[in-house]
């Protein structure tokens, strides 16, 4: 491993000890999560319940806005119909979300 792959400390100093105390820290996040997990995801498996269109109108609406935003100065912004059209879905998804959450 070469010493440019190794994190650097605050004051621009590379350390191995860096390295040391954040997979420490990884590993018992790791253990303490598990930890938690296994407690209690018996108690709470048996009342989730999943909303599939609440879910269908998000995936939709922040699909619509993500391809917008990707696409935007390719097709000429908002002089494109498609770009239009991507925004009118993707606000007209997350207010329909809004209501059928309410």
């Amino acid at each position: 491993m070469s010493d440019s792959s190794l994190p650097r400390s605050a004051a621009g100093v590379r350390s191995p000890w860096l390295i040391a105390v954040i997979v420490s820290v990884a590993t018992f996040m790791e253990v303490l999560d598990v930890a938690i997990v296994n407690v209690s995801l018996r108690h709470i498996a048996g009342g989730l319940k999943v909303d599939y269109i609440g879910f269908a109108l998000v995936v939709l609406g922040f699909g619509a806005l993500q391809i917008m935003l990707d696409r935007y100065e390719i097709d000429d912004g908002f002089s494109s119909d498609f770009i239009v059209s991507l925004g009118a879905i993707g606000a007209v998804s997350l207010l329909i979300l809004v209501v059928w959450e309410l």
